[in-house]
């Protein structure tokens, strides 16, 4: 089930602006684990940025 979709990346940092999918918001909480399209291993939550439709989210690994 998809729980969000990314719009673009968000700085220099690795953060990314995505749109939010899901009605339980706990699923984008930093500590939640996401599966990123493409990839065998789930990734985890590591800071959120508040936002109406358009939120910032952070994973684990991902720097640039």
């Amino acid at each position: 089930m998809a729980v969000a979709r990314v719009l673009s990346a968000k700085g220099l940092a690795g953060a990314l602006k995505i749109e939010s999918l899901t009605d339980w918001p706990e699923h984008l909480e930093p500590g939640a684990r996401v599966l990123v399209e493409g990839e065998d291993q789930p990734r985890t939550i590591q800071a959120t940025e508040p936002g109406g439709r358009v939120r910032g989210l952070g994973l684990a690994g991902i720097t640039t």
